[in-house]
């Protein structure tokens, strides 16, 4: 995404907006003309991803991407995937980050391996819970070798990407160069 998409702010009609949620939510102008901003571009980049099985990068092109007050108003599944070591990234170095992730996205899997749980029950949640409580005792030697928590092997994290049976997550680049 080149750009920040503002809106045309001296349109009559945006103005009269403005007045209203000044008057009765005490919003200021500037605050909901970002947020609208952070919203329109949250839409467009969400395009990427389409179904359970996608995965894409998105580049923010832009270095107001890189301030904290704009990146706070996008959505919390972009803001999830904005890792600092991704913003204000040169052109090469958002390509190469680019290729990593296309290259490990592009690995084949077997369809089994990607069959799981689509939703968490509140039992799997306790037992993750536990597991990573007990993971944390562990790395302070308070506990003794991991144990299996029957969990299925298809739920994971892995770098660059967060994934649940298929759906993978993109990977956000935040650059304030453009590209040619």
């Amino acid at each position: 995404m080149f750009g920040v998409p503002y809106m045309y702010t001296q349109s009559r009609i945006f103005k009269a907006r403005l007045d209203f949620l000044r008057e009765q939510y005490n919003i200021q102008p500037n605050e909901f003309i970002t947020f609208d901003a952070m919203r329109h571009a949250a839409q467009c980049l969400g395009r990427a991803i389409r179904g359970k099985s996608d995965y894409g990068i998105m580049v923010l092109a832009d270095k107001r991407y890189a301030r904290a007050d704009k990146r706070s108003k996008l959505p919390s599944w972009i803001q999830s995937q904005l890792q600092d070591a991704f913003v204000n990234l040169s052109t090469e170095e958002a390509v190469q980050a680019s290729r990593r992730f296309l290259r490990l996205m592009g690995q084949p899997f077997n369809k089994e391996d990607q069959l799981g749980l689509a939703l968490l029950t509140r039992e799997h949640v306790a037992k993750l819970v536990a597991q990573n409580q007990a993971s944390s005792l562990r790395g302070a030697n308070l506990l003794g070798p991991a144990l299996p928590v029957g969990l299925p092997s298809t739920v994971s994290v892995g770098p660059g990407q967060l994934t649940s049976g298929t759906t993978a997550l993109p990977r956000v680049i935040s650059t304030s160069t453009m590209l040619h």
